[in-house]
């Protein structure tokens, strides 16, 4: 049972049950967010592959500071692999924004292309996407 009357009649509790069902019912509507986040940072590029100007939206990951070279490597071996849209980063240090994230102290920004781009660039060539 999704509820429990710890209060007689004056009202219900969620169980461990149900809160595991309404995680599970909401999924869906994260999902759609997801999705809903996704289109609007496509539709927002204005990347130009011939110029290579524009507007590109990016991951941004916070690393600890004693884990900044480390994280630098990675990122190589990444791109190495294939595994990057492009090699480019940009990097924020404390107290600095990068997007709409403010480093926090002890902290370094790393903002990586994401590969929505591509969407928005194909979008904005009349390629449609389909889903």
């Amino acid at each position: 049972m999704g509820t429990r009357k710890p209060f007689g009649r004056d009202g219900r509790m969620l169980t461990a049950q149900g809160l595991e069902e309404l995680k599970i019912a909401l999924a869906p509507e994260h999902v759609g967010f997801v999705l809903e986040k996704l289109e609007t940072l496509a539709f927002q590029t204005t990347f130009d592959p011939k110029s290579r100007t524009g507007l590109v939206p990016i991951n941004t990951s916070l690393i600890p500071k004693d884990r900044f070279k480390d994280t630098l490597a990675i990122i190589d071996e990444a791109c190495a692999a294939g595994f990057c849209v492009s090699d480019l980063i940009v990097i924020a240090h404390q107290g600095e924004k990068l997007g709409s994230v403010i480093i926090p102290e002890g902290k370094v920004g790393i903002g990586t292309i994401c590969s929505v781009v591509v969407n928005g660039v194909l979008s904005k060539s009349g390629v449609p996407d389909i889903i």
